[in-house]
C-alpha cells in the first residue's frame, strides 16, 4: 500500500516543490509507458494507483524530461532529459530478488558504503533502501540544466565514469555491481512497495539527508579523476567460479579506506545509529566471515572514547551480537579479535562527544564569575517598567513584527516559498502586503533548496511588480548543527541589518537534528533566536505540516518559540488558497486572508506562479456570448476596460484574456509563443485544465482558441491604426503604440 507522505516528501527533497521539466512516474503496473507530470500531487496519485495494480513495482526516472510528442511513450532516453537533480545508483545486495550472476553480490548495506569510500567517492547525500538493494544519492546544489548545449554529454560522461570506478573496485573484491548509469534510468519510489523479493517490503529512505551536503558536478568529476584505480585483474575462463575470482578479501580491501576529515561530532544516540549497521552486519555473517564482521564492528567501536561508554559496555554489545551467528570458539578466538581489533584502530579518526544542553549547562556552571551574576542582576526590571516598554513594531500590520520569530507553515505544493517570496519584495520595497502597510527595510533569503527555484519566481515578481529592493539571497543550506558556520550567517545578518529574514525550508538547515526531539529542535530554537537578536527583525523559517496536516510537523517545542504561525490553507482551486494567523503573541489574531495565484510567463516556455495582490481582479460581467460556454463567473484583470475598446466592445472574453496576459508578459523585443500564450490563460482562468475538442462548461475547447488567437493577431486598433499583436518567429507581443494603454489600463 502506497505510503503518499514518503512519495510526496521524496520528490519534494529531490526536485523542489515546483519541478523543472516534467517527472515521470511509470512500472509494471503500466507496462512501464509511464506519465509526465508538472506537479508533485497528480504524480504520487498515479504512483499510489499503479501501486494498487499489485503488479510489479513503480518507478520514478531519475532526471526530469521535455514533452514527448504524443506519439511517443515510455521514459524516453537521455536525450529527453530537461534536468539532473542529482547522480544515484543502483547497487543491489545479495538475497532474494537478486540471483547471483558471474560474481557475487554485496552482502550488507555496511558493504557498499565501504566500497563507496574505497573508491574515493564522498559521502552520499542520502540513501534508498529500495527494498532488497540500495540507491546513493548525490544531490546538486540545484538542478543541472541539461537543455544548455553540452551539458547532457558532461552530465553523461560524469554518470558513466563515476559507475566504472566503483564497478572496478568491486570487481577486485569479488563482487557484481550493475552499470546503471545512464540519465534516463529509473528508481523505485519511496513509499511504494517492492514484491520482487516474494513478501512485498516498501520502498524508503534508509538514512533521510543523512549528510545535508550538496555537489556540483566538478566535485563528482574532480573526485572520479583523483581516484585511485583499482590493480588489473584477469577475468580468467567464463565459467570460473566466483570463489576463485583473484582479488584481497573484504577486510583486506576496505580497513585502510580513508579516514574522513576534520572532526566527527555525535551525540550518544547518533553514535549507535552510526554502528548499528556494524552490529547488524555481524549478526547476519555467515560461517567464515564472523571474523571479519567482528573485527569491522570492533574498529567501529574504537571510534568512540570513554565519553560515550566505557569499553566493557562496547564489548557487551560486541559480544551478544556475536551471539547471533555460529561462532563456537573453536578454530579463533574472538577476545583476541577484539584487542587486535584495538590496537589496529590506534591511529584512525576519534569521535567528538556533542554534548547535550542538561550537561553542558552542567559544565558551565563552575565556570561562572561574581561579575558576570551582578551584571545579570541589574538586567531584572519591575513591572512599572515593563508598562513603559513600547508596544511591537509592526513589520507587516497585523501579519508579523519586527524583533520576532515566525513561521510560515503547510503542506508540501501549498506555495508557501511564493507567499514568503512576495513578503519579501514588499518588505523591500515598502509596497503594501494584501492590502496591509509594510515596514519597510532589508530582506535575507536563505533559499535551502537551492537557486534553480527561486530565480524564475523572482522573475515572475519582477515582470509584474517591478524591480526588489535591497534584498540578498543565499542559494544554499546554513546547517544549524555547525554552530560556526551559523554564526558566521548571524554576523553577515547583523552588518547588513536585516529587518526580515527567510529561512526556505526548516528542514533543509536542520540535517543531522531530529525533527520530533525537543532536544534537538531546540538547537534550532536556539540558532533562530540569535539571528533575531543580531538584526532586531523578523524571522520567518517555512516548514512543513505534519501527515494529517494542521500543526507544524517535529517537536511541540517549536510550538512555544513563536511569536507568531502562519498556516497555509488550499483554497477552491490550484491558484487559490488562505492564509490564518494561526499563533500570535500578545496581539489580536488577524482574520483569514484569501490569496490567489497567477501564472507568469518569464521567457520561452517557461512560468512560474505570483502572488496577486488585492484589486488586481475584478469580477468578469457575464454575456451569454463568453467564449468559455458557461454562466459563471470568472475573475478578469483591471485592464479589461482598454481590450474592450480594442474589439469595438465585441463580446469576447477569451481576446480580452489573451491580450491581457500579452500586456502583462512581454515588452518590445521580447514575446512569447502561442503555447506559452495559452498555458498562462489556461493557468489563470482555467484551474490549469487542459484544453478539450469540443466546448464543454467551464473548459476551454481548441476550436474557440484558434478563433480567438487569430482575431487577436489579426485585430487594429481602430485608434492608431496599428496591429495590436506584434509577430516576430513566432513569437507574439504587445505593439508598443498601445503598450502605454494596456499598462495604464486604460485607452491613450
Amino acid at each position: 500500500m502506497t505510503d503518499a507522505r514518503i512519495a510526496t516528501e521524496w520528490l519534494t527533497w529531490l526536485y523542489g516543490e515546483r519541478p523543472d521539466g516534467l517527472l515521470w512516474i511509470g512500472g509494471h503496473g503500466d507496462g512501464f509507458k509511464g506519465r509526465q507530470f508538472t506537479e508533485i500531487e497528480p504524480a504520487v496519485a498515479y504512483a499510489a494507483q499503479l501501486d494498487e495494480s499489485a503488479r510489479g513495482g513503480v518507478y520514478h526516472r531519475l532526471t526530469t524530461m521535455r514533452p514527448l510528442g504524443s506519439e511517443e511513450k515510455g521514459r524516453g532516453a537521455a536525450a529527453d532529459s530537461a534536468y539532473l537533480p542529482a547522480l544515484a545508483m543502483d547497487l543491489d545486495l545479495a538475497g532474494p530478488g537478486h540471483k547471483e550472476a558471474k560474481l557475487p553480490r554485496p552482502e550488507t548495506a555496511q558493504d557498499l558504503l565501504l566500497l563507496l569510500r574505497k573508491a574515493g567517492l564522498p559521502e552520499p547525500t542520502t540513501w534508498i533502501h529500495s527494498g532488497g538493494g540500495r540507491y546513493p544519492f548525490w544531490k546538486f546544489e540545484q538542478p543541472i540544466d541539461l537543455t544548455i548545449p553540452g551539458q547532457l554529454e558532461r552530465a553523461a560522461t560524469v554518470s558513466r565514469d563515476l559507475h566504472r570506478l566503483v564497478i572496478e573496485w568491486a570487481a577486485e573484491a569479488g563482487w557484481k555491481v550493475d552499470n546503471t548509469s545512464d540519465l534516463a534510468r529509473v528508481y523505485r519510489l519511496p513509499g511504494t512497495m517492492n514484491r520482487k523479493t516474494g513478501e512485498p517490503t516498501m520502498c524508503h529512505v534508509q538514512y533521510g539527508d543523512s549528510t545535508g551536503i550538496r555537489f556540483q558536478l566538478a566535485d563528482l568529476a574532480g573526485a572520479v579523476r583523483r581516484a585511485a584505480r583499482p590493480r588489473e585483474i584477469d577475468p580468467g575462463p567464463a565459467d570460473r567460479p566466483a570463489s576463485a575470482v583473484p582479488g584481497p578479501s573484504v577486510s583486506q580491501l576496505f580497513t585502510d579506506a580513508t579516514p574522513p576529515e576534520g572532526p566527527r561530532v555525535f551525540s550518544v544516540a547518533e553514535a549507535m545509529a552510526f554502528l548499528t549497521p556494524f552490529l547488524d552486519a555481524l549478526r547476519s555473517a555467515r560461517d567464515g566471515e564472523i571474523n571479519v564482521r567482528l573485527n569491522d564492528a570492533a574498529k567501529a567501536f574504537s571510534h568512540f572514547g570513554e565519553e560515550f561508554w566505557p569499553w566493557a559496555a562496547a564489548r557487551r554489545e560486541l559480544l551478544a551480537a556475536l551471539e547471533a551467528t555460529e561462532y563456537d570458539g573453536l578454530t579463533w578466538d574472538a577476545e583476541d579479535t577484539l584487542r587486535s581489533a584495538q590496537r589496529s584502530a590506534e591511529g584512525d579518526w576519534k569521535a567528538v562527544l556533542r554534548m547535550e544542553p542538561a550537561a553542558a549547562l552542567e559544565a558551565a556552571e563552575g565556570n561562572v564569575e561574581d561579575q558576570a551574576v551582578a551584571a545579570f542582576l541589574a538586567e531584572l526590571v519591575s513591572p512599572d517598567d515593563l508598562e513603559e516598554l513600547p508596544p511591537p513594531v509592526a513589520l507587516i500590520e497585523g501579519i508579523l513584527n519586527l524583533d520576532s520569530e515566525a513561521w510560515l507553515i503547510g503542506p508540501p505544493g501549498s506555495k508557501k516559498s511564493f507567499v514568503a517570496l512576495d513578503m519579501a519584495g514588499c518588505v523591500s520595497t515598502g509596497r503594501a502586503w494584501q492590502g496591509r502597510e509594510v515596514h519597510q527595510g532589508t530582506v535575507i533569503i536563505i533559499a535551502a533548496e537551492g537557486a534553480a527555484g527561486i530565480g524564475k519566481r523572482i522573475k515572475a515578481w519582477k515582470r509584474r511588480y517591478g524591480p526588489f529592493g535591497r534584498v540578498y539571497i543565499l542559494p544554499r543550506p546554513v546547517q544549524a548543527k555547525d554552530a560556526g558556520a551559523w554564526a558566521v550567517l548571524v554576523k553577515a545578518c547583523r552588518q547588513i541589518g536585516a529587518a526580515l529574514v527567510v529561512i526556505d525550508t526548516q528542514h533543509r538547515v536542520t540535517m543531522g537534528l531530529e525533527e520530533n526531539s525537543a532536544t534537538d529542535m531546540g538547537y534550532y530554537i536556539a540558532a533562530v533566536g540569535a539571528l533575531r537578536r543580531a538584526t532586531g527583525g523578523c524571522v520567518l523559517t517555512l516548514h512543513h505540516t505534519g501527515r494529517k496536516g494542521g500543526d507544524a510537523r517535529g517537536s511541540s517545542a517549536l510550538d512555544g518559540a513563536q511569536d507568531t504561525e502562519l498556516t497555509i490553507a488550499p483554497g477552491a482551486d490550484k491558484l487559490r488558497a488562505e492564509l490564518r494567523v494561526t499563533k500570535q503573541k500578545d496581539q489580536e489574531e488577524s482574520d483569514p486572508i484569501p490569496l490567489r495565484f497567477a501564472v507568469e510567463t518569464v521567457g520561452p516556455e517557461v512560468t512560474s506562479l505570483v502572488l496577486e495582490q488585492p484589486g488586481a481582479f475584478v469580477e468578469a460581467e457575464v454575456r451569454p456570448e463568453d467564449d468559455h460556454g458557461a454562466d459563471v463567473h470568472i475573475p478578469e484583470p483591471v485592464a479589461g476596460d482598454w481590450t474592450w475598446a480594442i474589439f469595438d466592445n465585441h463580446n469576447s472574453v477569451l481576446r480580452r484574456r489573451i491580450l491581457s496576459v500579452l500586456a502583462s508578459t512581454t515588452t518590445p523585443g521580447f514575446g512569447i509563443t502561442q503555447a506559452a500564450c495559452q498555458k498562462s490563460v489556461l493557468g489563470r482562468w482555467y484551474e490549469g485544465q487542459p484544453m478539450v475538442k469540443s466546448k464543454r462548461a467551464g473548459r476551454l475547447a481548441q476550436p474557440t482558441w484558434d478563433e480567438a488567437f487569430t482575431a487577436v493577431v489579426a485585430a487594429v486598433d481602430a485608434a492608431s491604426g496599428e496591429q495590436v499583436v506584434v509577430e516576430r518567429g513566432a513569437k507574439y507581443s504587445l505593439n508598443p503604440v498601445i503598450q502605454g494603454a494596456a499598462r495604464g489600463g486604460q485607452r491613450t
